[in-house]
């Protein structure tokens, strides 16, 4: 099978030859593991993780035939390889076998029965490299030179564009193109401003790109002795230790140098240095704990945290862990060289959150006390080390906690729910410590002096003829209502018993309607105390 602009197998350095079918096989399977040879490949030169089992690809340069010396190769691999008791194991090389290699072939499949047929050769290269074309161009052809071109094409000024903004689109799409087929390890994004500046991103096309084509930079920082200097050089090393997000102003820089693809580098004098942190990605599901105990390891919170940012660098890591109402974050740095840890907590105002989305956390709050320990775990399992508070975490944490505890009853019990608000006032702080306690089931007690009533007709006939002119016990039931930050809750019904009430003056009630409502005002008799509860829902009146 002829394959137009085949690559040239025969006159490429073995090494380069791994190195064009492992990044091939990169491109084809997008969770490639690629294996460092350096102190024994295992068996294995690239191999990618599948459901069905470990998928193994044994890259030989062979690019004549498979003789004696071939063979032992092939099967000192596979000896190797069948410790990791792989799925199928597939041999790629640049040589198609004869029928005599493939009798030889079939027989090792015999012994070793996770081979797969042999389909990997030349042919099938050359038909992939066809496909990437890239690839070969990158590793035996001059790619930066076509790059160097693109990026030329795209500074020309006079190009003419006769159909306007359609044949800018189409050109600037035309040049993304021609960028993304010439280098193999990376993709490139590119964007044009209006002053004329252009951005690109450049991507890894695959997992461990970044490996096989590094992108250096190479900077000469000069940090003077002043407060701000030295401040400046701390930061810039807290990045170079545990790979966090950093910035290094115009000022302290005196120049960078860039090995990036595809022509992409250069050597720049001022200009700020923004550096985006060495981020670990993964494991964001984890279920971490955050728990304090008392000083008998009472179990006093217990909360769950999201791993939002891990961080690696030269000296340690750092992890930021946040809660599930996005107000608060702790940050853990770890120094891998000296095992020391710093722990940093940090309350976040964040507007718009609803109160039971915050009290685990404030439960928490309210427990990071001196006397108290605090530490971490992973799902059930128990804390390997516990740290002492010092100081309080969040200042008046207990009535923090009791109002929004105060605050999410009520809601429920409403059925309505708002986000914290900002304040309340005095008599809004009353009301809610009130409606909680009715909610709980607690009667609440207390004095009056007055009470104007609406009644009918009727009503004040049956109120007269049992209490005549004399003070009687009084019960009453009204529908409850609580306003809290503008919004009006109603919590249920409310009975109220007065212990002791007799009518003012009674009013006329020949000329009245039997269905008109008449005022009727009472006072305390001979007692001025009252007791009120909220009725259960089921509860008749």
């Amino acid at each position: 099978m002829n394959v137009p602009n085949a690559v040239p197998w025969r006159d490429i350095d073995p090494k380069k030859i791994e190195d064009l079918i492992a990044v091939l096989i990169s491109r084809l399977h997008k969770q490639t593991q690629r294996i460092d040879g350096s102190g024994g490949d295992g068996g294995r030169d690239v191999q990618v993780p599948e459901p069905s089992g470990l998928v193994i690809y044994e890259i030989k340069s062979f690019t004549r035939r498979v003789e004696k010396a071939q063979r032992a190769q092939v099967q000192r691999s596979l000896k190797k390889a069948k410790a990791l008791n792989p799925h199928v194991w597939h041999l790629v090389m640049p040589t198609d076998l004869t029928p005599g290699e493939l009798t030889w072939y079939n027989d090792l499949r015999k012994a070793f029965p996770f081979m797969s047929e042999f389909t990997r050769g030349r042919t099938w290269l050359d038909g992939q490299m066809a496909k990437h074309p890239e690839i070969a161009r990158y590793y035996i052809g001059d790619s930066n030179s076509e790059i160097i071109q693109a990026l030329k094409e795209m500074g020309q000024e006079k190009a003419a564009l006769g159909n306007g903004v359609a044949d800018a689109v189409a050109r600037a799409r035309s040049l993304s193109v021609r960028l993304n087929e010439i280098d193999p390890h990376y993709v490139f994004q590119l964007a044009t401003h209006s002053d004329g500046s252009v951005r690109a991103t450049v991507m890894p096309r695959y997992v461990g790109a970044e490996l096989d084509r590094p992108i250096t930079v190479r900077t000469k920082l000069a940090f003077p002795q002043t407060p701000e200097g030295v401040s400046a050089s701390e930061r810039f090393q807290e990045t170079l230790n545990y790979g966090v997000p950093g910035k290094v102003a115009e000022e302290y820089i005196h120049s960078i140098s860039i090995d990036a693809p595809s022509g992409f580098g250069g050597e720049w004098s001022g200009g700020s240095l923004q550096l985006g942190g060495a981020r670990l990605e993964g494991e964001r599901d984890i279920d971490f704990r955050l728990i304090t105990v008392d000083d008998s390891d009472r179990v006093l919170a217990n909360i769950p945290m999201c791993v939002d940012t891990r961080y690696v660098g030269s000296k340690g890591g750092q992890m930021e862990l946040i809660d599930h109402s996005g107000l608060f974050r702790v940050t853990v740095r770890t120094n891998f060289e000296t095992k020391r840890v710093n722990i940093n907590f940090t309350v976040v105002p964040k507007s718009g959150v609803l109160p039971m989305m915050v009290l685990p956390t404030a439960r928490f709050w309210a427990t990071m006390r001196p006397g108290n320990k605090f530490a971490f775990s992973v799902g059930v399992s128990q804390p390997i080390e516990f740290f002492p508070v010092d100081e309080e975490l969040l200042p008046d944490g207990d009535e923090y906690y009791a109002f929004l505890s105060a605050l999410a009853k009520v809601q429920q019990a409403a059925g309505v729910f708002f986000p914290i608000p900002d304040e309340l006032t005095r008599a809004e702080e009353i009301d809610l410590r009130r409606a909680v306690r009715l909610i709980e089931g607690e009667e609440t007690s207390g004095t009056w002096n007055e009470v104007v009533i609406d009644i009918t007709r009727e009503g004040v006939e049956r109120w007269r003829a049992v209490s005549a002119d004399n003070a009687v016990a009084f019960k009453a039931v009204q529908e409850m209502s609580l306003r809290i930050a503008g919004r009006e809750l109603h919590l249920g019904r409310l009975e109220n018993i007065l212990e002791s009430a007799q009518v003012t003056e009674w009013p006329a009630v020949a000329e009245q309607e039997s269905d008109e409502l008449l005022q009727l005002r009472i006072v305390p008799g001979h007692s001025a105390s009252y007791k009120a509860r909220l009725l259960p829902r089921h509860e008749p009146t």
